[in-house]
């Protein structure tokens, strides 16, 4: 029962700090905010955010009250998936290590399952599966691409093909073997 329950917290509150940093990503890339799915994600993380933005304002593009949320959030998610696990409380500096490392971690997932997703969308665009765009395509786009334009610009397409997206998951895994490599040190 205990390794359910803290399966359970561990996958809500990945979920959850996924969603705070694509509210981190969608004001780094200045996407669209009038998408439904950035309203979605504005709205779920506001409460929180709104408390914190007297004392940590956005400077630029960076939104440290967002970025502060996150972070507190994913410490706060493993110390409630340590207690659901049966373990005690956790010394609050191996918490903001192991928050950060999370949040990292969730981070390096996210761009690897985004570029999955725009792989897919691209061959079902290509195969006349969908005609048109849609918001969550066009959402998907917008925070995707500053990062596979760099590789897009090493890597040209071949013969139509777009083989930089798989040059940009194979070092995305790259890292997430290092980060998972770095944390055991921890």
């Amino acid at each position: 029962m205990q390794s359910t329950l803290a399966y359970l917290v561990g996958t809500l509150g990945e979920i959850y700090i996924g969603i705070c940093l694509l509210r981190i990503l969608l004001q780094a890339v200045r996407a669209d905010y009038y998408n439904p799915f950035s309203q979605f994600i504005v709205k779920a993380t506001a409460g929180p955010i709104r408390l914190l933005r007297p004392i940590l304002p956005s400077v630029g593009r960076i939104d440290w009250a967002a970025i502060v949320w996150c972070l507190l959030a994913a410490t706060l998610v493993l110390q409630l998936r340590n207690w659901a696990a049966g373990g005690g409380i956790v010394p609050i500096t191996q918490l903001l290590t192991f928050g950060l490392f999370y949040s990292l971690f969730t981070f390096l997932r996210m761009l690897f399952f985004g570029a999955i997703i725009i792989v897919i969308l691209s061959w079902l665009v290509a195969f006349g599966g969908i005609r048109g765009s849609s918001p969550l395509a066009d959402l998907l786009n917008q925070l995707m691409e500053p990062f596979l334009a760099p590789f897009r610009q090493l890597i040209p397409p071949i013969g139509g093909l777009d083989l930089s997206v798989i040059f940009f998951i194979i070092v995305i895994n790259l890292l997430q073997n290092g980060l998972g490599q770095l944390a055991a040190y921890f």
